[in-house]
């Protein structure tokens, strides 16, 4: 089908805003749209408590379109991940930190046949996230990767260099670069 699209959105209990500077600062995001409550057209009936918390925002990240929300009582994600790949270690390092201050590391940094470095944590707005940078693959190693992610866009570019990328969903799109250097592709990552 043509002109669709997949675009992950998250909610957040009263922290979107925040959630959303936080990863346009760390990760390279912009921020392109943010509406509150209060700016609801009919806004008569908003709880005063929630005029301030974000009825929508939208950011570009990692060559995805990253939505969000704020829902009272909305809680962490459970069983899928953000699968962020970075370009250098020291890249790895910087963005490990950020997202795990205040967070919970589920796997800690280790090495993989796959990756000098992979991790996956939550981070403290309740997103969960893997954390690859991958590493250069044998040629056993690259078939079963290739084997993998068959249909699901690029999620390791084996034998193609190293090359940064956020997934989540189903569909492979190329990506620009941003500030901090990150080309990146959306593809499926489901765990």
């Amino acid at each position: 089908m043509s002109g669709m699209g997949l675009n992950p959105h998250l909610n957040f209990n009263g922290t979107c805003a925040e959630a959303f500077r936080f990863y346009a600062e760390h990760l390279g995001g912009v921020v392109d749209s943010l509406m509150t409550f209060a700016e609801l057209p009919d806004s008569g009936g908003v709880d005063p408590a929630w005029a301030d918390r974000v009825w929508h925002a939208g950011m570009a990240l990692g060559g995805a379109r990253l939505m969000g929300s704020d829902l009272q009582g909305a809680e962490p994600m459970r069983s899928a991940y953000f699968s962020l790949g970075l370009d250098s270690p020291e890249e790895f390092e910087r963005v490990f930190a950020a997202l795990s201050d205040g967070g919970e590391a589920f796997m800690p940094v280790q090495e993989m046949f796959f990756a000098s470095r992979v991790a996956q944590l939550r981070d403290r707005f309740g997103v969960n996230w893997m954390l690859v940078h991958e590493r250069s693959l044998g040629s056993g190693a690259s078939r079963w990767l290739e084997r993998m992610t068959s249909g699901c866009g690029p999620l390791f570019w084996p034998g193609g260099g190293r090359r940064s990328g956020l997934h989540l969903g189903l569909q492979g799109a190329g990506g620009a670069g941003n500030e901090h250097g990150a080309d990146a592709a959306v593809g499926p990552m489901l765990v």
